[in-house]
């Protein structure tokens, strides 16, 4: 018996679209993934940091949408052992770097990370952080249950991208309320605690 990805060919439905929308935006409010939009948004731009965030949303829920079946078939633990070693190591690099380095925003132009490199951090975090996440599943549940793919997609990504525009927004007025040694250490600490949560989660 061979697999076929679902069809995205129905067109939307719009009550369908609201329920995916808010499944995934009350799942991922609180999620891991929001507080680490939260604290890129702390040290780098807000533009590079949401572009990276959802496009690693999109192929998050892509993914979810047109695979959802194989989602079971993941080493869940081995993704989250990976994932919480590259957060456990980010923190200590953020923890052991030198006061006032790489701070976005501050410095000369020539000095800070540029776009793609803020991009392209914020999608590999997000991207490694959201494996086998509860939206994943909710999405790909929501596709067996009502055969909607483009639809559930659709609301699916919006409700991702609310919530990444929060978290932005956010981390930006955090940033300008507090002291960048203090961001320093909070940020450490908070990247610390996601990859012991990944880590030490069953």
């Amino acid at each position: 018996m061979g697999f076929s990805a679902p069809s995205l060919g129905n067109p939307l439905d719009p009550a369908l679209l609201l329920t995916a929308f808010g499944v995934t935006f009350l799942a991922e409010l609180p999620d891991k993934s929001a507080l680490t939009v939260l604290l890129l948004a702390t040290r780098r731009g807000r533009l590079p940091v949401f572009a990276g965030a959802a496009a690693a949303f999109l192929v998050h829920m892509s993914i979810a949408v047109a695979f959802g079946g194989l989602l079971s078939l993941l080493p869940v633990a081995a993704v989250r052992l990976g994932a919480g070693l590259v957060f456990v190591g980010f923190g200590l690099w953020m923890a052991l770097k030198p006061a006032g380095m790489e701070e976005a925003g501050a410095g000369p132009a020539e000095d800070r990370p540029g776009f793609l490199r803020q991009a392209w951090t914020a999608f590999g975090l997000i991207f490694l952080a959201e494996w086998g996440d509860l939206t994943q599943f909710s999405t790909a549940a929501l596709v067996a249950k009502f055969h909607r793919p483009a639809t559930i997609l659709a609301g699916a990504v919006a409700g991702m991208w609310a919530v990444t525009l929060l978290a932005v927004l956010a981390g930006h007025q955090t940033r300008k309320a507090l002291k960048p040694g203090h961001l320093k250490w909070a940020g450490a600490l908070a990247f610390l605690a996601v990859g012991a949560v990944l880590l030490l989660r069953p």
